[in-house]
């Protein structure tokens, strides 16, 4: 299959996302793992010109499409809990924002101990849930 020089920036931007998992990478995307692994040793050996300014893009894109699905999962989740296995519903989750970690260049695990930082930017989000709940649940009862 001929692949164009856009497949190709999605494809190691995806592989990427995945810290380089060839496996996941061509499951999540229907490239062959060789191809993957292909275009990985080929961008390495000679950071191909093109590719190398159609990363930025493809990363950005697939950036913006997993935060998409973190926020409709976040919005989801609230009205759903009772339905779905929240192991699940975290591990995916979880992914996503690795995934968007990994693209970003952030790292994906704790090095660090900050006193009180996570558990605000915690309290913060779970703020925003509940605020967003408690707005969706009065508009869905409406006037009585």
């Amino acid at each position: 299959m001929a692949y164009t020089s856009d497949d190709r920036a999605a494809g190691l931007a995806a592989l990427q996302s995945n810290g380089g998992n060839l496996r996941r990478t061509a499951r999540e995307t229907g490239i062959s793992d060789a191809t993957l692994r292909r275009w990985r040793d080929e961008t390495d050996a000679r950071k191909d010109a093109a590719n190398g300014a159609r990363m930025p893009e493809a990363r950005a894109t697939l950036a913006d499409r997993l935060r998409e699905f973190v926020d409709a999962a976040l919005t989801v989740a609230p009205h759903k809990l009772h339905e779905a296995n929240l192991r699940d519903v975290f591990t995916s989750l979880g992914i996503a924002i690795d995934k968007l970690q990994l693209l970003e260049g952030k790292p994906t695990s704790i090095d660090e101990v900050r006193d009180g930082d996570g558990r605000r930017e915690l309290d913060e989000v779970l703020a925003k849930l509940a605020a967003r709940h408690a707005s969706q649940d009065g508009q869905a009862s409406g006037p009585n």
